[in-house]
């Protein structure tokens, strides 16, 4: 797995929560008076899916994929940016930094 399975998990998490989105906004504006509770239900199970999508093993296995190739990358070229989770700061020397 690489960073960019790591995107496309995310972002078929991102598609759930933006139908989510529409829904509540079609709630507030468009929702008939008796259409609260199935409405209620619809957001819930969306809300489940995007849960359980995001806790999945293949997104936990894209991240671990994707970690791991940050680490390598970080590894061949300490000049280059350091690892979005890591705070430490970078090993590069001002040698390598341009001007």
């Amino acid at each position: 797995m690489t960073v960019a399975a790591l995107n496309a998990a995310i972002g078929k998490v991102n598609d759930v929560l933006c139908a989510s989105s529409v829904l509540v906004w079609d709630s507030r504006t468009m929702l008939p008076a008796g259409g609260a509770a199935t409405r209620a239900g619809q957001l819930a199970t969306l809300a489940l899916l995007a849960r359980d999508m995001l806790l999945s093993a293949e997104t936990r296995s894209a991240l671990d994929g994707a970690r791991r190739e940050v680490e390598r990358a970080a590894e061949d070229d300490p000049c280059g940016a350091p690892s979005p989770a890591s705070s430490a700061p970078s090993r590069c020397t001002n040698a390598c930094r341009p001007s």
